[in-house]
């Protein structure tokens, strides 16, 4: 929210406006050596992910100091779809990457009692010389606690390793 702003002539040229995105972007890295040299990534599934979202955060929702979201603002009638968001082809940059490509509404946190209904990602691809692709679940956790998405922020999947083929099927 900025107040009314006359544009014109008399307009200084330093007006700052702050920006706050309704959506939260992923973006998912082979981020080593060691991984690129044994897995090639062709798609990636965003599961769960919520239909809709606010314009605006609750205020609640809104650390008005900080200029940051500390809760997810989730319409009441917002549905989860369990059918997958599919990253794949020209989505994946080099077998390595996919940037810039995906962008979900808020969700609230997951729990380890309901990983049916928490928002993930699924990447799949060829492990080393196996001839069919491996999946492998990405739950959104900081260390060991799972988080909700928030509006604004950017989650920065970095794989590091693979240590064996993943399961058979997304």
């Amino acid at each position: 929210e900025i107040p009314s702003i006359t544009v014109d002539a008399d307009l200084s040229e330093n007006n700052p406006v702050s920006l706050l995105r309704m959506i939260a972007k992923i973006d998912v890295e082979l981020s080593t050596t060691t991984v690129r040299n044994k897995f090639k990534l062709q798609s990636i599934y965003l599961y769960n992910y919520n239909d809709k979202g606010y314009l605006i955060p609750d205020a609640d929702n809104w650390n008005n100091s900080q200029k940051v979201v500390i809760a997810p603002s989730i319409p009441a009638s917002a549905q989860k779809r369990n059918i997958p968001l599919i990253y794949n082809g020209a989505a994946i940059s080099a077998g390595v990457s996919c940037a810039g490509e995906m962008y979900a509404f808020e969700a609230a946190s997951g729990s380890s009692s309901s990983l049916n209904n928490n928002t993930c990602l699924v990447i799949g691809g060829t492990f080393m010389e196996d001839t069919a692709p491996s999946y492998y679940r990405i739950d959104f956790v900081n260390e060991s606690d799972f988080i909700p998405l928030l509006r604004n922020y950017y989650y920065q999947i970095k794989v590091s390793d693979i240590y064996c083929s993943g399961y058979a099927s997304p």
